[in-house]
């Protein structure tokens, strides 16, 4: 396996976009969720051009959130804080896609995650991706480790739905832990979520496991 030495996290901006959608959806073409959402595999990548582009352009314009990035935007993260609330996907897509059982699908994905959103402060992670040929490579770790000194400085937990199980074991290595109602399963043989919770590392008063 290799290894990123000395990673280089900053904000991006507007001019970082289309890179940024570029490896979003890059990285999240072929996970078990967009393949549920969009079972053929044409249709996912035009849908995901959308999906990708529209949030990218939203959270930077809109500042409702953070994206950061690496040298040469082979990785990207995507943070909201809990005074924000994430953008509804369905509205990045072009009128042929917005009204399709994918749009269908996507809906009631963000509608069973959302109630079960924590109420107390937090950041959460919406997005963590990174380049399929640079990823175990240490940049994902990099973004992540940026983030959580931040906040265990400012003692603020975070919260991410891990969606996949390779994603799950990941973030456990980072100190997030299984929510009590972990894991949601979507009806209809839909994927499974695992929301996640990090307590930070410098305040060990605050309510541990919410949900």
């Amino acid at each position: 396996m290799r290894t990123t030495m000395h990673v280089s996290v900053r904000h991006a901006t507007l001019h970082d976009a289309p890179a940024l959608t570029s490896t979003l959806v890059n990285a999240l073409v072929d996970t078990p969720d967009a393949e549920w959402f969009i079972p053929d595999e044409e249709s996912r990548r035009a849908v995901y051009a959308e999906l990708c582009a529209g949030l990218i352009d939203y959270v930077l314009d809109n500042r409702s959130g953070a994206v950061y990035t690496v040298d040469a935007h082979s990785a990207v993260g995507i943070w909201y804080p809990d005074t924000s609330t994430p953008p509804n996907l369905v509205a990045f897509l072009s009128h042929a896609h917005a009204h399709t059982p994918a749009a269908e699908r996507i809906r009631l994905a963000e509608a069973a995650l959302a109630a079960h959103t924590p109420s107390i402060r937090h950041h959460r992670l919406g997005y963590l991706a990174v380049a399929p040929d640079r990823q175990c490579t240490g940049l994902g770790t990099a973004l992540l480790r940026h983030r959580h000194a931040t906040f265990d400085a400012a003692g603020i937990p975070a919260y991410l739905v891990a969606t996949s199980t390779g994603n799950r074991d990941l973030f456990a290595r980072h100190g997030y832990r299984l929510m009590r109602q972990a894991p949601i399963r979507l009806p209809h043989g839909g994927p499974t979520f695992w929301p996640m919770w990090r307590q930070p590392c410098a305040v060990e008063a605050l309510p541990r496991n919410p949900g």
